[in-house]
């Protein structure tokens, strides 16, 4: 069974067409990845800030009684 001219180029436009949908999401993903990434490291940053306070405060706190 061999494949005309016309019948290949679908063949191809096909193959592409998926790689190219692939390519889309897998590029998504990994954009989606990093904004969390750098979400979570800002949370985790957030977190480290507030609980360096609360340790000042607790520190103080015992020093005054």
């Amino acid at each position: 069974m061999a494949f005309t001219l016309v019948e290949g180029l679908m063949v191809l436009t096909l193959v592409t067409s998926v790689a190219v949908i692939e390519l889309q999401i897998y590029q998504r993903f990994h954009h989606q990845e990093e904004q969390l990434k750098r979400r979570n490291k800002a949370a985790n940053q957030a977190k480290r800030q507030a609980l360096e306070r609360w340790a000042v405060f607790v520190k103080n706190s015992d020093h005054n009684q």
